[in-house]
């Protein structure tokens, strides 16, 4: 069982990782296949929360706080396995 908000936070967040310079809110739905509607308040949370960042022209893309995340995982993670 996935929860579904979750689950598509997750993969916006895997679409982003691919596109460095960012997609506009519209691109990430259609890439997706989700509803605009429903991706535009992940959005705003997520940029809220620094998950991602938005810049002029409403392009999104991944944000400062995943850098501390990751920090932490490659602290607490062997890696060399």
């Amino acid at each position: 069982m996935t929860v579904k908000s979750a689950d598509r936070v997750i993969r916006i967040l895997d679409l982003l990782k691919d596109f460095p310079e960012g997609l506009t809110p519209k691109e990430i739905a259609t890439s997706l296949s989700l509803p605009r509607s429903s991706t535009f308040h992940l959005h705003q949370t997520m940029e809220a929360r620094q998950i991602l960042t938005v810049g002029e022209q409403k392009i999104y893309k991944l944000g400062s706080k995943l850098i501390q995340i990751g920090a932490s995982v490659q602290e607490t993670t062997d890696i060399s396995a």
